[in-house]
C-alpha cells in the first residue's frame, strides 16, 4: 500500500514473519534519515498476539482488514448445501478358516 493510504487507528492485513495477519496502526512517526530525506515508521499492534511491532515501510501492508471478512458467493453456496452424509453400517466379515492339511 502507499503511505497516503494508511490511517492511524485503521486495521490492515500485513505480512509479519512471513505470514499475513491483521494489525492495527497505533501511530506513525516521520524521521530524517542520513541522506537528508524523510522516512516514516509505523507502530502497529498484531491483533492475533497483541504484540507491538514497528514497520519501516508501507510495503508491509497489503489491504484493509474489512476486505478479508467479506464472504464470497462460493462460501455461501457451500454453506447452504453442506449436509452430513448418512453413516453406513457394516457387518463384520468373518474370515473363512480352512482345516489344516495333514
Amino acid at each position: 500500500m502507499k503511505k497516503s493510504e494508511i490511517k492511524v487507528g485503521g486495521e490492515y492485513i500485513a505480512k509479519v514473519s512471513g505470514k499475513l495477519t491483521t494489525v492495527r496502526v497505533d501511530c506513525t512517526r516521520n524521521f530524517c534519515n542520513a541522506q537528508g530525506g524523510e522516512s516514516t515508521k509505523y507502530f502497529v499492534t498484531n491483533l492475533a498476539t497483541e504484540k507491538k511491532l514497528t514497520f519501516s515501510s508501507a510495503a508491509k501492508f497489503r489491504r484493509e482488514a474489512k476486505e478479508l471478512f467479506q464472504k464470497s458467493p462460493l462460501e455461501d453456496h457451500l454453506q447452504k448445501e453442506t449436509t452430513v452424509a448418512p453413516t453406513l453400517s457394516y457387518k463384520p466379515v468373518q474370515a473363512r478358516v480352512r482345516p489344516p492339511r495333514w
